[in-house]
């Protein structure tokens, strides 16, 4: 009997371990596809594949400074559109969640926000959910 426990014990501890991967961890290379081709995902985008073989950032830290500089004028107008606060990861959801409904101005505005709404989902998958 005490076989048993043990070995019921063992096999719920080897369960639950495989829980236990964080989404930001890269688990290989990301082979699916990304819905927007526009988006250069190399450097400080460079991605691999999560548990979930999402595409996540290898470095979600870089990514997000990278998106703040890089889109600093698109971030301002959905800032200043939707009254949010200042663009972090503790706003990313909301930031995410408007990119895409951004009314844009020109074809570059349209680009912009389209390339920063994939990049925010990619952020978004290597967070914990």
């Amino acid at each position: 009997m005490k076989k048993i426990i043990i070995g019921f014990g063992f096999i719920i501890l080897l369960c639950s371990g495989c829980t236990l991967v964080p989404n930001n961890k890269c688990m290989g290379d990301y082979e699916g596809t990304i819905a927007n081709n526009e988006v250069s995902l190399k450097g400080d985008f460079a991605i691999c594949a999560n548990k979930d073989k999402e595409p996540i950032f290898k470095d979600s830290n870089k990514a997000l400074n990278k998106m703040s500089k890089d889109y600093a004028d698109t971030l301002d107008v959905i800032q200043e559109t939707f009254s949010l606060d200042d663009f972090n990861m503790n706003t990313v959801n909301e930031y995410h969640k408007y990119s895409s409904q951004l009314i844009a101005t020109s074809d570059e505005n349209k680009k912009k926000a389209a390339n920063l709404t994939t990049l925010l989902e990619i952020y978004q998958n290597g967070q914990e959910k």
